[in-house]
């Protein structure tokens, strides 16, 4: 038995074991806050930011990953894959505080901007100073002001993958300004809600074409419909890059189908005082291809 105890003393003895520190938070060396910070989720992030200026500054430099992050005009809510959180606030300026931290750390899979008229100048100037870009792969604009969300747009960084907009049926949306956004195109999926028609269909297609877009690209748009339909001239302007078309045979401004085998294709109920149009198009030569839904 004595033996037994003294061999399992000796192994005990060579195991490497990592030293444990007794010491103060603001005695540890920079490297080993780094280290430390990296591993806080962002509520122990947030209470270490509210320490000292030189402990905001450490927590400041490091990155976070984030699921989800939704900017809203009372709220910021943030996911990673610890933990969510959300603020809520009455004060304008703690709210662009927060969101000027969250944008600077942030390696975003999701990023939603729905804040309002109000805010959008404070995120204007912070973005037009800001040196940091924005990392996000997919990225939505709710209720918020065109020109804000190009200044958005600018600043994310190469890599986008999804881009959505939602017009709200308003006159000042631009597409023409968004189509000539590099991250609108080359994203390879990209859609517009609530977009009063005015050639929309024409202008993507072109944008396509010249932009020699890749294949597989998607562009979704749903649309406010103006005199006989958004389909008037696509099919004329674009006829030597369209080897087949498709109308539904059920809308009153379409009474024919030239996409053979697809009749039963789409499946969906129409307003009477409203036409929806679809379009899904294969096979477009090597300068332009996707699927569009209209």
């Amino acid at each position: 038995m004595a033996s037994n105890i003294e061999n399992l003393a000796e192994k005990t003895a060579k195991l490497s074991i990592d030293p444990i520190y007794e010491t103060n938070w603001c005695d540890m060396p920079v490297e080993v806050k780094l280290e430390c910070i990296e591993r806080m989720d962002f509520k122990e992030r947030l209470s270490l930011r509210c320490t000292a200026k030189a402990e905001k500054s450490l927590a400041d430099s490091q990155k976070m990953d984030f699921s989800e992050a939704l900017i809203f005009r009372n709220y910021i809510t943030v996911a990673s894959n610890k933990t969510s959180l959300t603020k809520m606030f009455k004060d304008e300026k703690i709210w662009l505080s927060l969101m000027q931290y969250v944008l600077k750390i942030g390696v975003f899979d999701k990023i939603s901007f729905l804040v309002g008229n109000k805010l959008n100048n404070y995120i204007d100037d912070f973005l037009t100073n800001c040196t940091e870009m924005i990392s996000a792969k997919n990225i939505d604009f709710g209720d918020i002001d065109m020109k804000t969300a190009i200044v958005i747009l600018e600043k994310l960084k190469d890599g986008v993958e999804s881009i959505g907009f939602n017009a709200h049926n308003r006159s000042w949306f631009s597409l023409d300004d968004v189509l000539l956004q590099s991250k609108v195109q080359n994203a390879s999926y990209c859609q517009i809600k609530n977009l009063m028609f005015l050639g929309c269909v024409q202008k993507v297609a072109q944008m396509w074409i010249d932009k020699d877009s890749k294949i597989g690209t998607t562009f979704q748009v749903s649309v406010v419909i103006v005199i006989n339909g958004p389909f008037g001239s696509f099919a004329t302007d674009l006829a030597d890059r369209i080897p087949e078309q498709f109308f539904d045979p059920d809308s009153d401004d379409s009474r024919y189908d030239d996409y053979y085998g697809y009749d039963d294709y789409y499946d969906r109920d129409y307003d009477d005082n409203e036409d929806i149009f679809g379009r899904h198009v294969d096979d477009i030569d090597e300068d332009w291809h996707g699927n569009y839904y209209m």
